[in-house]
């Protein structure tokens, strides 16, 4: 924890200082929260310094990685939709151009095609999942009341049929997940070191300065006024 050292005070002339307040996290939260910080303030009104806690989220921001979905390749037409992007967007260029630059330029349309046409795929899917398993707690609604005809009997097996792939599609897709997860994050041994190098980062880190326009507060301002500071101060130096 940033600031003063001790956190409480008998506010007196031979005073009494003492680290009373603390924060105290579970091994699971700093985890999830791994840029977390905390520093005390000077104490105004009070004997006790308050503590402030940061848990560093900036917010959910997308991913900037392309990672492929083993599901497209269980849909019918994928294969021949990518191999017409693909050579749509080849003759797009001309024949004089580099090699390697129309190989990275196919690259970066293909992905940002499928990642357009992934997410109106999802939509799809999730819409026609809604529809079939409102149409099942229909007819399950009807059979309680009567007996189903056999046109109904076969829709119900049919749509039952359709949820199932679904299913399978999701199965595949936590799958593939679960497997990036495991070879992102490791085993519970390596949350033992990740946790023991955000320790130090947050130790090491600076994460206020006291200038003469006032506190100072975030690494961009931080960095901003080391790198100002530095500069005016060789730029007064005489050369020897």
């Amino acid at each position: 924890m940033a600031g003063p050292k001790f956190t409480w005070s008998n506010k007196q002339k031979d005073p009494i200082l003492i680290k009373l307040d603390r924060i105290l996290v579970s091994d699971s939260w700093e985890f999830n929260f791994p840029n977390c910080r905390a520093w005390s303030k000077a104490s105004v009104g009070s004997d006790h310094c308050p503590l402030i806690l940061d848990s560093g989220e900036v917010g959910n921001t997308r991913s900037s990685y392309f990672s492929f979905n083993e599901q497209w390749l269980l849909q019918e037409g994928f294969c021949e939709m990518v191999q017409d992007r693909w050579r749509w967007i080849r003759d797009a260029y001309l024949s004089s151009d580099y090699s390697l630059d129309i190989w990275h330029g196919c690259l970066l349309k293909l992905r940002q095609f499928l990642r357009g046409w992934n997410l109106k795929w999802k939509g799809a899917q999730r819409a026609n999942k809604d529809c079939i398993t409102k149409r099942i707690q229909e007819l399950d609604i009807v059979a309680e009341d009567r007996l189903l005809s056999m046109e109904e009997w076969n829709e119900s097996i049919s749509l039952e049929d359709e949820l199932d792939s679904f299913i399978r599609l999701e199965e595949i897709y936590w799958k593939q997940s679960s497997g990036q997860k495991w070879v992102l994050e490791g085993d519970a041994n390596t949350n033992f070191f990740h946790q023991f190098a955000n320790g130090r980062r947050r130790k090491n880190t600076i994460a206020s300065l006291d200038s003469d326009q006032g506190e100072i507060r975030g690494q961009k301002e931080i960095t901003d006024h080391i790198v100002q500071y530095y500069k005016k101060m060789f730029a007064n130096s005489q050369p020897c």
